[in-house]
């Protein structure tokens, strides 16, 4: 029996990192891929993948209507009998799953579990409250105070606002961050937390749909300020495995399946959970040179590849991304080394982190030639 012909459809433009470093990925598999770029500005035509454009968008915005005609467009452009839609950012998942019905409706695939139980994972409230009556331990919560007294992360309750917007988390260290974010924002809109400073880890799973699952553990070593995107990590050896078997029976029982990302902070050798996030994460290219490809076994999970990936035991790499230094640069700001909680100082940037650079390759030498111009 033939299969029918099945194409991923990767929309580019956001959380950028994670896509090249699928697209690395599916290339040399041979898997029949289009992309749908954000803009005209998207940085994917600055790559060699430039030539899968196969739409370019008008508008952030997602309207399902527009989005149907797109698709059922792309399908027919293709030849294929379903697109299989790669979970790339939250916005996009979480769009997806509200539509999911209309969608699966014109054979186009969602390879997520359903929305209800991506929200309890996704959204940083609920994941918490999980983890505590499992066992898991989670930063001291507090309350909100018009005064500041310690540093303390503001986390979102929901993805969205009460107006409907998108929101972060907001870490706070003194007064001023403190003013702002009473300025800036709703405070019913977020719950508090004292801020956990010390080593951080992702643990980085797969969990296939017959319970089974793939895991590594990654080691960040330089953070954006204010929280933001990892910029230097490692692979390294499993910790805290007690804690983990915590977090394997916790999904296996609410039979997830997917990616997931949980982000581990280590305080007088005690474990915290921060967040998790059930979608691509942006320094996804650690574990694809890790040879510990969990994109490989999403792609077996859904039988877009016939083989499952078999996984190093001891798996070994690093990863570096130069542009994002150079944004903290450019607003004034310094990177945060994560161990000892020391600013980072560009100048230390060596030849070996540069070599490594998740841009600094051949399919995407123009986009590290635009981010970081002053290293080329």
């Amino acid at each position: 029996m033939v299969k029918e012909k099945r194409t991923i459809l990767i929309f580019t433009g956001y959380n950028q990192r994670a896509i090249v470093a699928f697209l690395r990925t599916i290339e040399p598999l041979n898997i029949p891929y289009v992309l749908v770029a954000r803009n005209n500005d998207d940085t994917i035509f600055l790559t060699e993948y430039a030539n899968k454009v196969i739409k370019t968008r008008t508008t952030d915005e997602l309207k399902l209507t527009e989005l149907l005609h797109m698709l059922v467009d792309i399908r027919v452009q293709t030849q294929s009998g379903s697109l299989w839609i790669a979970p790339s950012t939250e916005y996009l998942n979480r769009f997806l799953l509200k539509n999911k019905n209309a969608l699966e409706a014109q054979n186009f695939i969602i390879p997520l579990v359903e929305l209800e139980l991506y929200k309890l994972i996704s959204n940083k409230k609920s994941f918490g409250d999980l983890c505590c009556k499992n066992g898991i331990h989670t930063p001291n919560e507090r309350q909100f105070s018009e005064k500041f007294h310690s540093p303390y992360v503001a986390k979102p309750i929901q993805y969205v606002t009460a107006k409907n917007k998108p929101t972060k988390p907001y870490l706070i260290e003194n007064q001023e961050q403190h003013n702002q974010f009473i300025n800036l924002c709703d405070q019913k809109d977020f719950y508090y937390q004292d801020l956990i400073l010390g080593e951080s880890y992702y643990l980085l799973f797969y969990f296939y749909k017959d319970g089974s699952y793939e895991l590594t553990t990654q080691r960040n070593l330089l953070q954006q300020f204010g929280g933001k995107s990892i910029l230097a990590a490692e692979l390294c050896e499993l910790v805290f495995e007690d804690e983990i078997m915590k977090y394997i029976k916790l999904f296996q029982d609410l039979n997830f399946f997917g990616l997931v990302m949980i982000e581990i902070r280590v305080h007088n050798k005690t474990p915290y959970m921060i967040e998790a996030n059930p979608r691509f994460w942006g320094p996804s290219q650690l574990f694809v040179d890790g040879k510990v490809n969990l994109f490989e076994s999403f792609l077996y999970d859904w039988e877009l590849i016939e083989n499952k990936p078999i996984m190093p035991r001891t798996p070994r790499a690093q990863y570096f991304w130069l542009g994002g230094i150079v944004s903290d640069h450019l607003e004034g700001k310094l990177p945060l080394e994560l161990d000892h909680g020391h600013h980072f100082n560009p100048l230390q940037i060596n030849k070996e982190w540069l070599q490594i650079d998740v841009y600094n390759r051949n399919d995407t030498k123009m986009i590290f030639t635009k981010e970081a111009p002053d290293y080329v």
